[in-house]
């Protein structure tokens, strides 16, 4: 099960709430209990204390790298960081093989 597909079914646990009055965290939480404790662990983790009035509203607070993990994925950030890890010919060019010389 991918994040997006993680993030519906959360959706859809949430949609199945009363959301007519203030919803706490804690009203969440039961209602995830016994259902997925992945995502309920992940809403415990990062959904702060309070009242929401609707999914989206405690969607929102859930970060993107929160969904990796809850998968069983490490966050490790963006896939390229270094410029050494971007498929390019430069090296092989003039310019590429003239810092090889340098110093």
């Amino acid at each position: 099960m991918d994040a997006s597909e993680m993030r519906e079914l959360l959706h859809g646990y949430l949609s199945e709430m009363d959301w007519a009055g203030d919803t706490t965290k804690n009203d969440i939480l039961e209602h995830l209990a016994g259902r997925d404790e992945a995502l309920r662990t992940m809403v415990n983790e990062y959904v702060a204390f309070g009242s929401y009035q609707g999914p989206d509203a405690v969607l929102d607070l859930i970060p993107a790298q929160a969904w990796e993990d809850v998968q069983g994925d490490e966050w490790r950030g963006a896939k390229s960081q270094y410029v050494e890890d971007v498929d390019s010919n430069y090296q092989e060019g003039p310019l590429g093989q003239n810092q090889g010389n340098a110093g």
